[in-house]
């Protein structure tokens, strides 16, 4: 979402902390027009076939520009192989199928939400270092796989799954986005069944191997809620950033430094909480401000700029170059990317940590209808934006990417950075 009522995320994936954390609330953030009637997946093949021809027709007659990255007839090709397969899926491969003439469409306001019953998530989060997939955290029973890199799942090779994933995701934004994504959908129950990856989701067979090349195979089975489960980690103490999860606004004081870290991550309500870093900064002697925004899945820019951009371009004591920071990344996404980009040209902040995922010239702005046999929530966009014009990414002025030994560690390479780049 960018300004009013919309989605605030890409068509992707909070199943605890980390960048898998904040991707399937993304998907869900808002109830869609219709709510208060479930999804259903127990359709009838005449019954999908008309939610297609719904998807397919509305899709290009409600999107700003539906074909502006995918030629029409690409489009209709693939929805004339779902119509033709439907008759032998079930209903969670016919919802993943479903994702994919939205992917094409190209930009990450427009997809298929996933429904609530999917939501549940294998035991363990994922990120990817390089080329190598490495297990973040696991729940109590899988925790021997902490730290570990991930080889297969139901006997299918990592590398063989990630194509298949990426084409459920927007076909037009930067890779950083849907490898970010990626990183949810791995996990997430019924997304691996849903691609022909694992035959039965109710359980799933885990493969990985630690760093002298033993293996070890779990199988484990989806958990009905992620955010109750008690989570074990690489290291038992975790960077700030990855602490705080559920406060929109976390703000810290890093006395040694004379530094103010806020960790922003949800516009909602953010006028009432803004004031709180801002009068700490006006009385306390305080020398650098550090807005984070690595986990920012979008809202409203107009309320960035009017509770954060302004403020601080007020501020001459904080508003200098070396004293003001702004920490980007893949996720960074939506209205949260236009307010980095206004950090930028704004005010004297210095973007860094890793390029945004999102295009900053593309179409947004979502709205949404309703699927009428599935009820299943389809979005998409209404309005083109050009926030950064000649752009196809927003890049970090300092470009500083984690490595698999500083994450194991607990340890954040961004902050480390900015607290010793100006002493």
């Amino acid at each position: 979402m960018l300004t009013s009522g919309c989605r605030c995320a890409p068509a992707g994936i909070p199943l605890g902390s980390g960048l898998a954390a904040l991707l399937v609330s993304m998907l869900v953030a808002l109830p869609a027009r219709g709510a208060g009637r479930p999804e259903r997946l127990d359709l009838s093949v005449a019954e999908w076939r008309e939610d297609l021809h719904t998807l397919a027709t509305q899709l290009p007659r409600r999107h700003a520009n539906a074909f502006h990255f995918v030629a029409r007839e690409v489009f209709e090709r693939e929805v004339a192989r779902l119509d033709s397969a439907i008759a032998g899926l079930d209903g969670t491969a016919i919802l993943t199928r479903l994702m994919r003439p939205t992917a094409m469409v190209g930009d990450g306001h427009t997809g298929v939400h996933i429904p609530s019953t999917l939501l549940q998530s294998y035991p363990l989060a994922v990120r990817s270092f390089g080329d190598q997939m490495r297990v973040i955290r696991t729940t109590t029973g899988a925790d021997s796989a902490v730290g570990m890199r991930l080889l297969s799942i139901d006997d299918t090779p990592v590398a063989d799954i990630l194509p298949r994933l990426d084409a459920l995701l927007a076909q037009d934004e930067n890779p950083g986005l849907r490898e970010a994504e990626i990183h949810g959908f791995l996990t997430l129950g019924g997304i691996p069944h849903g691609i022909g990856v694992v035959q039965d989701e109710r359980h799933a067979r885990f493969t990985f191997a630690d760093d002298r090349g033993a293996r070890l195979t779990l199988t484990v089975a989806p958990i009905v809620s992620a955010a109750d489960a008690v989570w074990h980690f690489t290291s038992p103490e975790l960077p700030l950033y990855r602490m705080k999860q559920r406060e929109p606004l976390a703000f810290t004081w890093l006395p040694e430094s004379r530094t103010v870290y806020c960790n922003f991550r949800i516009y909602q309500g953010l006028g009432g909480r803004a004031h709180e870093p801002f009068e700490f900064v006006d009385h306390h002697p305080v020398d650098r401000l550090v807005i984070d925004l690595r986990q920012n899945g979008g809202g409203d820019f107009n309320q960035g700029r009017k509770h954060l951009i302004e403020p601080i371009a007020r501020r001459p004591a904080i508003n200098r170059e070396g004293h003001l920071f702004v920490i980007i990344g893949p996720i960074t996404f939506s209205a949260a990317l236009a307010n980095a980009i206004d950090f930028h040209t704004r005010t004297r902040a210095m973007l860094v940590g890793e390029p945004i995922g999102e295009k900053p010239n593309s179409y947004s702005e979502n709205d949404e209808f309703v699927l009428p046999r599935s009820h299943l929530t389809v979005s998409y966009s209404t309005r083109y934006y050009e926030f950064a014009p000649g752009q196809d990414v927003v890049a970090p002025d300092r470009v500083i990417v984690p490595t698999w030994e500083e994450f194991r560690a607990g340890r954040d390479p961004v902050l480390e950075w900015i607290l010793a780049c100006c002493r």
